[in-house]
């Protein structure tokens, strides 16, 4: 199989055509998605501020929905799959695996980020973040999303499949390098999480298409754990940054503390989203162990990140004076 490949005269890293082509268009609707997200942001603050107040309410609603997704969602996985092919394909010096299914993946997100945008902009999706039931949104809407999850996970295996070519082919020495490791890592979250959010969007997609009735989100198994698992893009993110930095340093320095806060802040918003306001009297065993389940994860956070305000720089000091 012939692959063409171009030596890039500063930086001397050499890209196979078909993974910059894959690397450009993810970029490219990455940006654009960043770019639509500001723009909507521009519309929620000058909504918040009294002075000016400008969108209606249903306006203001319906930018703040396309706002949220366009940020949280569709820029950031857009330009985590050009991450992905870069620490493969172009850091490991090797073609790409299944070229045509990685076209296929970034086909199937840019038509899912599109109808999902277009089904906010119709007016009857203003779901905001939270749109599980009882919250409707119109039926593209949770298609949208669902197709979107579908072309990412087909990245995340291309980027999985083009690590066994590398090897197979033995396009480089001993262990992966330090970014494709911790892609690797972030790769491996994001297999779970896009999936998660994926299975939990089908009964909502069929709810809203009138093939089952009712979807009781305190009665499906790990409903809410789920959905957020498919907003949770910006922690992959962070896991892929952290590691990196970990494992160069291979010490424990002063920004650790922060680094596990930047893990802590998303799950204590997923807790306090979640908590029951029903008297106590009133509720259920699955209502009782979800806010047991809330103390013991926000009691096991603070522990690890939000004590912890002396971290110990001896090792540090130590490795940077041998």
């Amino acid at each position: 199989m012939s692959t063409t490949y171009r030596t890039c005269p500063r930086s001397g890293l050499q890209f196979e055509l078909q993974a910059e082509r894959l690397m450009l268009v993810n970029a490219v609707a990455a940006v654009v998605f960043l770019l639509v997200g500001g723009i909507l942001a521009v519309g929620v603050v000058l909504t918040r501020w009294p002075a000016v107040h400008w969108l209606s309410a249903d306006a203001f609603y319906m930018v703040l929905t396309a706002h949220g997704i366009d940020m949280l969602i569709f820029w950031i996985i857009f330009f985590e799959m050009a991450v992905l092919y870069f620490c493969s394909s172009t850091l490991l010096r090797c073609r790409i695996a299944t070229p045509r299914m990685a076209w296929l993946g970034f086909a199937l997100m840019l038509i899912g980020a599109v109808t999902n945008n277009v089904a906010v902009f119709r007016g009857s999706s203003s779901v905001m973040m939270t749109s599980y039931v009882p919250m409707m949104a119109e039926p593209a809407f949770y298609l949208g999303l669902i197709l979107f999850a579908v072309g990412a996970l087909i990245g995340c295996f291309v980027f999985l499949g083009t690590l066994v070519v590398a090897k197979r082919e033995k396009t480089y020495q001993g262990s992966i390098p330090l970014v494709t490791f911790g892609a690797v890592t972030a790769t491996i979250i994001a297999v779970f999480t896009i999936t998660s959010g994926a299975i939990i969007l089908i009964p909502t997609f069929l709810m809203s298409v009138g093939v089952i009735n009712q979807v009781d989100p305190l009665e499906v198994p790990h409903y809410l754990v789920g959905f957020w698992s498919l907003l949770a893009a910006d922690q992959r993110r962070c896991a892929h940054l952290n590691l990196v930095r970990h494992r160069r340093n291979l010490f424990r320095c002063k920004t650790d503390v922060r680094a596990r806060q930047s893990w802590c802040l998303p799950a204590l918003h997923f807790i306090f989203a979640t908590r029951q306001r029903s008297p106590s009297a009133g509720r259920s065993g699955h209502e009782h162990r979800m806010e047991s389940g809330q103390h013991q994860l926000l009691h096991v956070l603070c522990g690890i990140g939000l004590n912890d305000s002396r971290p110990d720089h001896s090792r540090c000091n130590r490795s940077r004076a041998t």
